[in-house]
This record gives structure tokens, C-alpha cells and sequence, in this order.
């Protein structure tokens, strides 16, 4: 096994996880405090502390951003240990990861520590231990997941609403069951018939947010999504939903929400009271969908939203008229004309993807080239205090900082080609 240098060697780094986060016998701060209690007695220094609050470790589709960091910087010879509370705090996917976990630490000579199991996987005799307790912890949580979806099986069957805020245009009783909220249910009932006669859901969110309606979680403003899964939810019609995961990557939803069905009777199931009825039938609202969809088919867009070619300045342009970020549209990038919030833009800007790239290229490699070589901007410790700024006489201009604009120096490279620098912004036609 490889040895760390004896100043890396007393280096720690605690890693904190907890699927809900709250206050508890095994809350962050109590786990912190006894890691930090543990690493002083050992005479280890804490070099960092990682966190991921409120994430599950069991999940496979479930991205884990500081487990990621924790496990790289052991790997990459930052620290030599990586401490965690519990065992099933690091991982509850069984010896499947934690066994690569042991490999991939024992080759580069890195240490796991579990406090509360009182597992080492330095010490001898540890390393078949901690893969049982890990199987042992990737069991409970196979338990547990069969134990909720069963629970919610069973409410899906009584017709109880499972949880949440309520939906947009009803009230959640002690019973469980869905009424009608008398002022909301109306706004939904017109939205139906502004959708139906051709209205759009930006002009719908522009009008509910200039009047003050809350969405129905937070109070946020509304947003076409918003109001897409408000009228494409199952529940409007009053049946209990089914949400299948889309096609599109691990976690992620549809944006439509289909009736669930009893597996033994192959019925919908009603989420109302007794004597309620629901803003929509079932029919009504399928109607609905079936306008909808066609809008969109007209366009060429599916029943999910079109993804966005990636591109180099996507939501670091800012248009000069409106102070909002620009993103790419088909080969161009595009502020949008018209906000949720009601305020349109002026002179929105249109401009192709390839003028203004180049445009940057050229200002960003010029820039650099003219510098000091004292100048600041080329410490690495102040380079986001500062901003290259690309503008035309139009009035228009894209603004990056410097440490925005330093992941695109590399195209600075001369050797890509001529650059043309002809304006970069054009007015849109009218």
C-alpha cells in the first residue's frame, strides 16, 4: 500500500450526510461535533468539511456533490482521511460502491473511518466487516423503500392525496381528500377557457403575476411549466396521479401526469370528498391536452420541453436593453422579448451564435495580449473582480467576468483560423 507523507497522513476530512435534514441524534451538527471531538483525540487535523444535507444514499439516480469531492480528494493524495459518523451515512448502496471505495483508497494509501461502527479500513480484519454492514445498510433501506411504496399504494387506493401542498385550485381536508377552494377553483376554471380559445400560458403567467396570484407552493411567480403541469396533472380532474419518470435522464419527470390505476380492478381512483366534485372532468380536461399538444406538433416540439444546444456564452450574455441573460435559439442567441413579470424588452437581442463567439474570442485574446504583466487580472486570486466587456455603437453589449471568460481562453488560439470581427450585434428585423 502506498504511503502518504507524514503532513498529508494527519490530515482529516469529515464527511456529513442525512437524507432529511433536521435536528436529531444524527443531525449534521451532531455528527460534525462528534467527528471533530474524534479527530482532536486522534491528534488529526480537519481539513474540510463535507456536506450533503437532506440526500439520499441510497438512490442511484441521486447526484451527491459533496460525496463526489470528499471521495476525489482522498484519491488525489489532498488528505489522507476521510472520516464519516456511520457507515450508512457515506453509503447505503451496499458492497457494490463501498467495496470499489476500499479498493480505490487502499491503492492510492488512504484511509476510511466510520466513528460510530468503530470501523477502520487500515486495520486489520475491517475490510470484510465494513462490506457486511454495508449490505446490512443497503438492505434496511431496500426495506424501508418497499415498506413507503406499499404505504402509498394503499393510500392511492383509498383515494387520499399523498402529500405536498395542495393542488392549485382545491384544499387538502384532515380526511385526506381534495375540495374545491372556492376563489382558486374559478381562476383555474377561466384558465381552461383562456387555454381552449387560443390564449397562451406566458400571456396567462403575465396576467396572474400582475395581479398578485400565488403559485401553488411558495408563492413564487408563475411560469409556463407551472401552469403546464397545473392543467396536464391527473389531479385536476380529481383522480389520484401516476408520475413516470421521462426518458430524458435519471430523476427526471414528465411534464404529464397520467390517471394511476388500480392493478386489480384497472379502475382511476377519485381523490374528492364525498358530495365534491372536481374543476374538470376527466374528459374535459383530456380535451384539453389533446388542444395543446396539437400547438405544440404545429411547432415541431413533443410533450417535453426542446433541450438547448449547449453553447459557449449560454446565460452569460447579458441583453443591454433588459439586463437579462441571453440563451441560444436554433444559431442564434436571443434575450426574451417578454418576460414573466410583465416587463418586455425593448430592443431585444438577436445575434449569431458564430459573430459573437468570435467577437469574444477576439476581445478576450487582444485583452489578454495587452495587459501588464503585473496586472491583477492575471492572478488567479482576483480574476473574478473583474470584467471584459464586448459593446457596438447600437448600445448592446455582452458582459463576462473574468473568471467566466477564462473557460473560453483556450479558443483564443490563433492558430483556429482568422477571426472576423464585424459587428457583433445586429437589430432585430422588424
Amino acid at each position: 500500500m502506498p504511503k502518504r507523507s507524514a503532513a498529508v497522513a494527519t490530515l482529516v476530512d469529515l464527511y456529513l450526510r442525512l437524507s432529511i435534514d433536521k435536528e436529531g441524534e444524527d443531525s449534521l451538527e451532531r455528527q460534525e461535533a462528534d467527528l471533530r471531538a474524534w479527530a482532536a483525540r486522534e491528534g488529526l487535523t480537519v481539513r474540510k468539511v463535507w456536506r450533503d444535507a437532506g440526500v439520499s444514499g441510497y438512490k442511484a439516480n441521486i447526484a451527491r456533490p459533496d460525496f463526489e469531492k470528499a471521495v476525489a480528494a482522498v484519491l488525489a493524495g489532498e488528505v489522507g482521511t476521510l472520516a464519516v459518523w456511520k457507515l450508512d451515512r457515506l453509503s447505503r448502496r451496499g458492497a457494490g460502491q463501498i467495496g470499489t471505495l476500499l479498493d480505490d483508497f487502499s491503492a492510492v494509501g488512504g484511509r476510511l473511518y466510520f466513528l460510530k461502527d468503530s470501523l477502520d479500513s487500515s486495520g486489520s480484519g475491517h475490510r470484510m466487516v465494513i462490506v457486511m454492514v454495508s449490505e446490512q445498510a443497503c438492505a434496511e433501506s431496500a426495506n424501508t423503500s418497499l415498506r413507503v411504496r406499499s404505504k402509498k399504494d394503499s393510500s392511492r387506493r383509498a383515494g387520499h392525496y399523498l402529500g405536498g401542498p395542495p393542488p392549485f385550485g382545491y384544499d387538502v381536508g384532515a380526511d385526506r381528500k381534495l375540495r374545491q377552494n372556492p376563489d382558486k377553483a374559478v381562476l383555474v376554471r377561466v384558465l381552461v377557457d383562456r387555454l381552449l380559445a387560443g390564449e397562451s400560458m406566458l400571456a396567462v403567467c403575465r396576467d396572474w403575476n400582475l395581479r398578485g396570484i400565488p403559485t401553488r407552493g411558495r408563492g413564487k411567480e408563475w411560469r409556463s411549466s407551472a401552469v403546464s403541469m397545473t392543467v396536464r396533472s391527473s389531479v385536476l380532474s380529481g383522480l389520484v396521479p401516476e408520475k413516470r419518470r421521462a426518458e430524458d435522464g435519471p430523476g427526471k419527470r414528465a411534464t404529464n401526469s397520467t390517471a394511476w390505476r388500480d392493478p386489480e380492478t384497472g379502475e382511476t381512483v377519485s381523490l374528492m370528498a364525498d358530495g365534491e366534485a372536481p374543476i374538470l372532468s376527466e374528459s374535459e380536461r383530456l380535451r384539453l391536452l389533446d388542444t395543446l399538444d396539437s400547438r405544440l406538433r404545429r411547432y415541431g416540439r413533443g410533450l417535453r420541453t426542446v433541450k438547448q444546444p449547449k453553447s459557449l456564452l449560454g446565460g452569460l450574455i447579458m441583453c443591454a436593453s433588459c439586463q437579462r441573460s441571453a440563451n441560444t435559439f436554433g444559431n442564434s442567441y436571443r434575450c426574451r422579448r417578454v418576460h414573466y413579470d410583465g416587463q418586455d424588452c425593448q430592443r431585444p437581442l438577436v445575434v449569431s451564435v458564430t459573430t459573437i463567439e468570435a467577437a469574444v474570442r477576439h476581445a478576450w485574446a487582444y485583452g489578454l495580449a495587452a495587459l501588464e504583466p503585473d496586472s491583477p487580472v492575471l492572478a488567479a486570486e482576483t480574476l473574478g473582480e473583474h470584467t471584459v466587456s464586448v459593446s457596438s455603437s447600437e448600445g448592446n453589449g455582452v458582459y463576462l467576468t473574468s473568471r467566466e471568460a477564462a473557460t473560453i481562453a483556450h479558443l483564443a488560439n490563433p492558430r483556429r483560423g482568422s477571426v472576423r470581427t464585424p459587428s457583433a450585434y445586429q437589430t432585430p428585423r422588424q
